[in-house]
This record gives C-alpha cells, sequence and structure tokens, in this order.
C-alpha cells in the first residue's frame, strides 16, 4: 500500500519517476515476479527488484526510461549480465510515470477557457493568470490547478517557472502581452508562446530590442503561435496551442 502511496505522491508533484516490475524470473533469482520498485528522476527508490547488482542496473535503465518517456521490456541474466554469483533471468518492465508538466496561461479570455480543460486532460498541470478579477473565476476553470486574478508581471515568483514550464500569453491585450513577454525573456522555461499577427510580432520583438532584450532569446519565442492548422475560432486556435505544446513536449 505504501508504494502506491508514493506512486500518487509522485504523479500529484510532477516529479518524473518509473515503475519496475518484475516480471519473469527464472533459476535463482532474488525476488519473484510481482515485485516492484519506483525510481525516482533523483536516482533514490522505493520498493525492491531484488537488491544488489540487479538493482543497481534496474536504476540505471530506470534513468534512461525516465529521460526518453518510453517503457522498456529489460532481460537480465544474473551470471552474464550482472557477475553475481547464483545463475538465473529476469525481466524487469519499466513503466515512465506520466509527469503532469506546467502550463501557465496568461489570459482568461475565450482562448483560455477553451485551451485549460483540453491540457488538463493531456496530462499539464494548469495555471491561470489575468489581470481582471471578474474573468480570472475559478468558476470558469474547473479543470485548472489555480486561478491567479492580479498584474501577471507581479504574480511571476508564484508561478511554477522552470525548465519544464510551458507558458502561453493569450491576455485580452498585446500591451499586456508584450509586458509579460519583456518579463518572462530572463526566466527558465520550456516553451513560450505569443498569440500575434506576424506584423505584431515583428513590432513587438523590435520594441523589446530596442529596450534591451536578447534577439537569441526572442528567437526561442513561439509566436505567432500554435500549429498551422487554419484555426479561426478560439476553440480551433487553442487546439493548434496544445498541438504545439504536445510537439514540444515529445520532442518532434
Amino acid at each position: 500500500m505504501k508504494l502506491f502511496q508514493e506512486l500518487s505522491a509522485i504523479e500529484a508533484s510532477g516529479a518524473p519517476a518509473a515503475l519496475c516490475t518484475l516480471v519473469e524470473a527464472r533459476g535463482s533469482v532474488p525476488q519473484q515476479p510481482g515485485s516492484k520498485m519506483i525510481v525516482r528522476g533523483d536516482g533514490t527508490t522505493a520498493g525492491t527488484v531484488g537488491g544488489g547488482a540487479l538493482e543497481h542496473r534496474v536504476i540505471a535503465d530506470a534513468g534512461g526510461v525516465i529521460e526518453s518517456g518510453k517503457p522498456a521490456l529489460v532481460r537480465y541474466d544474473t551470471v552474464q549480465d550482472l557477475g553475481m554469483a547464483c545463475g538465473g533471468q529476469t525481466a524487469v518492465f519499466i513503466d515512465p510515470i506520466h509527469v503532469r508538466r506546467n502550463l501557465v496561461i496568461f489570459g482568461a479570455g475565450h482562448i483560455g477557457r477553451d485551451l485549460s480543460p483540453m491540457a488538463a486532460r493531456c496530462a499539464f498541470r494548469v495555471t491561470v493568470v489575468d489581470s481582471r478579477p471578474e474573468w480570472a473565476d475559478p468558476a470558469a476553470f474547473p479543470s485548472a490547478d489555480r486561478v491567479l486574478a492580479g498584474d501577471p508581471v507581479a504574480l511571476l515568483d508564484e508561478l511554477p517557472l522552470g525548465d519544464d514550464t510551458y507558458l502561453v500569453l493569450v491576455s485580452h491585450s498585446h500591451a499586456v502581452d508584450q509586458r509579460i513577454l519583456g518579463a518572462l525573456l530572463d526566466r527558465s522555461w520550456r516553451y513560450l508562446g505569443m498569440i500575434a499577427s506576424r506584423r505584431k510580432v515583428k513590432k513587438v520583438f523590435a520594441d523589446l530590442e530596442a529596450e534591451g532584450a536578447d534577439p537569441e532569446r526572442l528567437a526561442q519565442v513561439h509566436s505567432p503561435i500554435g500549429l498551422k492548422i487554419g484555426s479561426v475560432d478560439p476553440g480551433e486556435i487553442a487546439v493548434s496551442i496544445l498541438a504545439e505544446l504536445i510537439q514540444i513536449r515529445r520532442g518532434k
């Protein structure tokens, strides 16, 4: 039971991890099929699949699975592969725990309202930020983890910014988006996208460069935002944005 409680805590925290299950055991091996071990992103573990050299190898292989996000069935010969005195063969299924990535949507308007529930269903932990209290209504975003009302720039320190955070600028004003964009350029993020026409993007980037923004950092911003699927209405635009987020997350 404690192992499943640990799994639940990992899923809630969004920390990277993998679940390793011994699915085959022949000969002299330390554990039987069904034995489980959680390997966290930092290499610490909970549970066991046998200890010793076998466990060390499984932990190392789990690190690769966590990084790739792809499950793997790995077979080990305890003598040939692990140098153990006991002779036996095992197979361990290593399954990455699907981590919910942080997504911050700046803008509680129509696009934000359509994007939030779709992103939540695709394993994103959603935070919505809007300067307008009447729009930043938690009741309008039941699938979001947090809904914050206030100056978006002033709230940046309260947001889950980091190397694996996705940021979407779809506020009610291009001036607001430009201000948020300028404040985010020196922060850490995996993805930063801003809604705008190509002409507007050119002007916003030129204005920010004139204020001292790094052109190379601006070049990393996705704008116009979303994949080109001919989207027109807010729901379609939200789909195109989500498609781009998934494309980046999957490394495609």
